[in-house]
């Protein structure tokens, strides 16, 4: 074996370095290290921003699903920026999926027709569309103990004075109602 040593030209200059060693000193908590750290939850939380499931997320990650729920239920801040994370993978998906559509659309005019249909219902759907705010309460959460057995009530008497066979379920014959 032939070594080649290499000269140092009279302008380099070496430097030495000086290595103090710090000890850093932590209470040795005991047991096994933690399965869900800082530093992992943090990947998977990456991971949710690029489109992956909390399920998928978990499986790369090897934690199991019910640790990670458990963790994300004992820590607000964790729960605080999952929620972040996942709203920022519902656009992802959203995008996707556009771009999907968009991509079809020349080859399919149902894709096409799909798309028209629900951007804009009142040009281009069939039937007449009526969207409720989503701040909208039910109604039965409105309604009193009372109220609902009266209503329960009175859909009994309704149900008792229809002609016969009126509230028979329809029977379907080669997939139409009768």
């Amino acid at each position: 074996m032939i070594h080649a040593e290499k000269e140092l030209q009279p302008s380099e200059s070496t430097q030495v370095r000086e290595l103090e060693v710090v000890r850093i000193e932590e209470k040795n908590k005991g047991g096994r290290p933690l399965k869900l750290t800082e530093a992992r939850f943090a990947r998977m939380l990456q991971s949710i921003r690029e489109g992956n499931t909390n399920t998928a997320v978990c499986r790369i990650e090897r934690i199991d699903y019910s640790t990670w729920r458990d963790h994300i239920i004992q820590k607000p801040e964790w729960r605080a920026r999952l929620t972040e994370a996942e709203k920022v993978r519902d656009e992802v998906w959203r995008d996707h999926a556009l771009e999907m559509v968009k991509s079809a659309m020349p080859r399919n005019w149902v894709a096409a027709m799909t798309y028209l249909e629900r951007k804009y219902p009142s040009e281009f759907s069939l039937r007449n569309i009526v969207r409720t705010e989503s701040g909208e309460k039910a109604v039965f959460s409105e309604l009193t103990r009372e109220q609902l057995l009266a209503l329960l009530e009175a859909s009994k008497t309704v149900e008792a004075e229809a002609p016969k066979g009126f509230n028979q379920p329809a029977q379907l014959e080669n997939g139409t109602a009768s």
